[in-house]
């Protein structure tokens, strides 16, 4: 069948108007909503089955605030691929759409994959002062508009020339947030676990190409233990898979200590062959931790405060559940941009653990980076070794419990953390000594859209 010559207009630009396209825009038209119920009904009802979508799709919308149109590569009618713009992060993908060949062009391939930007796309650099001075209107604005609320904190050089707390801690009683404020930061804590094996590393008492069993001999599945490395869990290349799923939150208030998420997911087998692909693994972090407590002879929470939070003077980061963590920010959450903030209710119980969940302070943050930085956590050798990028993955490279990211043509390494209002993000510009801590209360991609707009913008050198 011949391509259908019309075209369709919309906000992100004219599409042709193939059966392809039109499931592209129609999944960017859901995307864009800021509602996850009509994304996940997007893949419900057009994908032939759930196995053609290459992606969480719930989560689009909080890791990317959307996104435009930039150009288009492909456009038949049961192919289309275009590269897209990410509104939160400014990160560019490629789009790839593949559609039966006949009504109703259901999708039979979908998936989504970061680029590198391309030319003429980069953020012009400003003076510091220039680029302080927009930040702080950035965030006044994204406050107004209810799209903020947290705290922004900038170092350089281990001097604090930013610091800004903007929006409410706790709604329902009027109290606003501080730079003392302490926020979950979710997926952040990857970094402490991540220095805490590297710790171990350099101490000779676990080796990077030694598997799980090496450490854990009675683990429940051998065909994980025998086969998945410290390198593959380190680099969420192990498939060990991940303890979000719906069963999830009916035994969350059992999951307090890292051997009772072994007594609940470590008899699964590995989801695909140890070192074939990259998947974001929690799971593997918690095996992580398993392995500190078993080398360590401490409990991974005690491990990391003598060894990550001591060192690094990090006196207001905790394991400890909400309700045990005075002056916290409650956490707002929504499914769609048109509706109100509700508080969420369902942490109050249980800890953090090795993949994530401590609360901090965009203080303790920034010390935790000066420490990495200063080799008071880890030597020279092992510090560049946590840090520098082993796998492709999500626009730039993953290392060992942190990211390691080239945009617009500066290097950065740290980690985001996102959840149901959770947004929480440390940046580390080795070339120009810029530290960016961006906290917030509020869903994805709150604190991305800020942490991007400084990043961006801050003179890279």
């Amino acid at each position: 069948m011949a391509a259908i010559a019309a075209t369709l207009r919309s906000d992100e630009g004219a599409i042709a108007v193939t059966p392809s396209a039109r499931q592209f825009h129609a999944w960017l038209t859901a995307v864009n909503s800021g509602d996850a119920t009509r994304v996940s009904s997007f893949f419900a009802d057009h994908c032939v089955q759930p196995s053609a979508v290459d992606i969480i799709p719930e989560t689009t919308y909080w890791r990317t605030g959307g996104f435009t149109l930039h150009s288009t590569e492909q456009d038949t009618d049961t192919t289309f691929v275009g590269i897209v713009r990410s509104r939160a992060r400014g990160i560019h993908a490629r789009v790839s759409v593949d559609v039966t060949p006949r009504e109703p062009w259901q999708v039979t391939r979908f998936d989504i994959h970061d680029l590198p930007s391309p030319p003429g796309t980069a953020v012009e650099r400003e003076t510091e002062a220039a680029a302080l001075s927009h930040l702080s209107q950035r965030l006044t604005d994204a406050t107004a508009a209810d799209q903020f609320s947290g705290v922004m904190l900038v170092h350089r050089r281990g001097l604090p020339v930013f610091g800004q707390a903007h929006g409410l801690a706790d709604r329902e009683h009027g109290i606003g947030n501080t730079m003392d404020t302490r926020f979950s930061i979710a997926s952040m804590g990857k970094m402490f676990t991540g220095v805490a094996v590297l710790q171990l590393v350099q101490a000779g008492e676990i080796e990077l190409e030694a598997t799980l069993d090496d450490y854990v001999p009675d683990y429940p599945n051998r065909d994980l233990a025998s086969a998945v490395t410290v390198h593959h869990l380190l680099t969420h290349t192990g498939g060990a898979g991940d303890f979000f799923g719906p069963e999830l939150p009916r035994i969350w208030h059992e999951l307090d200590t890292v051997d009772a998420y072994v007594r609940h997911f470590g008899h699964l087998g590995p989801e695909f062959e140890p070192g074939s692909r990259w998947v974001y693994s929690n799971y593997g972090f918690v095996l992580l931790g398993l392995l500190i407590e078993q080398v360590s002879g401490q409990g991974y929470a005690e491990y990391i405060a003598d060894h990550v939070f001591g060192p690094a003077s990090m006196r207001d980061t905790t394991f400890e559940p909400e309700r045990n963590v005075p002056g916290h920010a409650t956490a707002y959450s929504r499914t769609s941009v048109a509706l109100p903030w509700q508080p969420v209710t369902d942490r109050h119980d249980y800890p953090g653990s090795p993949a994530g969940g401590a609360y901090s302070t965009a203080g303790d943050m920034a010390r935790f980076a000066a420490a990495l930085l200063d080799n008071r956590l880890l030597d020279a050798e092992h510090t560049e070794l946590v840090t520098t990028g082993k796998v492709t993955a999500r626009g730039g490279a993953y290392a060992y419990g942190f990211v390691d990211v080239t945009e617009n043509g500066t290097r950065w390494f740290g980690h985001t953390g996102g959840n149901n209002g959770i947004n929480s993000e440390l940046r580390i510009y080795p070339e120009s000594g810029y530290v960016l801590v961006g906290l917030s209360n509020l869903d994805p991609p709150a604190a991305a859209m800020v942490m991007r707009y400084a990043g961006d913008r801050l003179p890279a050198r």
